[in-house]
């Protein structure tokens, strides 16, 4: 399989500007409301796969624009989700809290498994962040980990990605929001974005074979997004002619 990088930005007046870009096995990307996401690869954000058993994730490549709006879709419904609830958080930092709970409850709503914390994936999203890279369009938000999916010290195999940005205030909740939003740009059906559309993040959150996320909230100070909220997930999400789930 291949992974599309894909990235948008855009502003929030009053509130800031917000950024977000996700990065799985085929990630995406998406603003959100009156925001910025940055994504590549699958659903909102630049996503990449383990190259050895799953492909060459790509380096480049142009959003996917064809499809509608999803409408509704069949949700799979085999299996029964986790519904584990505060134990799936276990260990998460105060000052992202909610944040597998956000994921969670948007994957039950299409009975999917729960994600639960892993600090592994936590230290991964942590150890880039502080490096507050920013060498790649669009300027002002961090960019994508260049390790991934599998050169960042995870013993757990390919890992994505999803990075949130903002010039005010950011939280774990309201990052996990703003992929969500995508959700109304994927066609299930056709397993594509609207037109001139990216929605990348939204499908790594609900990849059914992503079983454990890990993120954190950093300040890069000399950045315009400096509010940045990256989760990385195992395995990775977001291959090239799979759907989520």
């Amino acid at each position: 399989m291949k992974f599309k990088p894909l990235r948008q930005v855009g502003t929030l007046l009053l509130f800031g500007a917000l950024l977000a870009m996700g990065c799985g096995e085929g990630g995406g990307e998406s603003g959100g409301t009156g925001g910025a996401n940055d994504a590549s690869g699958g659903t909102g954000g630049s996503s990449t796969a383990d190259g050895g058993n799953n492909g060459t994730p790509s380096t480049g490549g142009t959003p996917n624009t064809g499809g509608t709006p999803n409408t509704g879709g069949t949700p799979n419904t085999g299996g029964t989700p986790n519904m584990g609830g505060a134990g799936n958080s276990a260990g998460e930092p105060a000052e992202i809290a909610g944040i597998v709970e956000a994921h969670n409850i948007e994957r039950r709503m299409n009975n999917l498994p729960d994600l639960v914390w892993d600090p592994a994936l936590a230290q991964v999203a942590q150890t880039w962040a502080a490096k507050c890279v920013d060498a790649k369009a669009p300027s002002g938000l961090i960019d994508h980990n260049t390790g991934l999916p599998s050169n960042v010290g995870y013993p757990g195999g390919s890992v994505g990605e999803n990075i949130y940005g903002s010039t005010a205030n950011a939280s774990g909740v309201g990052a996990v929001s703003s992929w969500i939003a995508e959700k109304v740009d994927y066609n299930y059906a056709t397993n594509t974005c609207a037109a001139n559309k990216v929605c990348g993040h939204y499908t790594q959150v609900v990849w059914r074979n992503t079983k454990k996320v890990g993120c954190v909230l950093y300040d890069c100070a000399n950045l315009k997004f400096r509010k940045t909220v990256i989760c990385n997930y195992s395995p990775a999400g977001n291959f090239n002619n799979q759907k989520p789930y």
